[in-house]
C-alpha cells in the first residue's frame, strides 16, 4: 500500500457503485479520506498529501 494512486482515483472518479467525489470534495478532503482509509481497520498505509491528490487522475 505504498502507492495511493488506486484509492485516490477511486475516490475522485468513482468505481462500480461508489460515486465520484471529484468537484464535491477539496483536494485536502480527498487526502484526509484516503489517509483515514489507509490507516484504519488494520491497514498500514502512510499519509496522503494534497499533491498526491493533484497528480492522481
Amino acid at each position: 500500500m505504498d502507492d495511493a494512486t488506486h484509492i485516490l482515483t477511486t475516490i475522485k472518479n468513482g468505481k462500480n457503485i461508489m460515486p465520484s467525489w471529484k468537484g464535491q470534495l477539496s483536494a485536502a478532503d480527498i487526502a484526509a479520506v484516503a489517509t483515514y482509509i489507509r490507516s484504519a481497520w488494520g491497514n498500514s498505509g502512510g499519509p496522503v498529501s494534497e499533491s498526491d491528490v493533484a497528480t492522481a487522475k
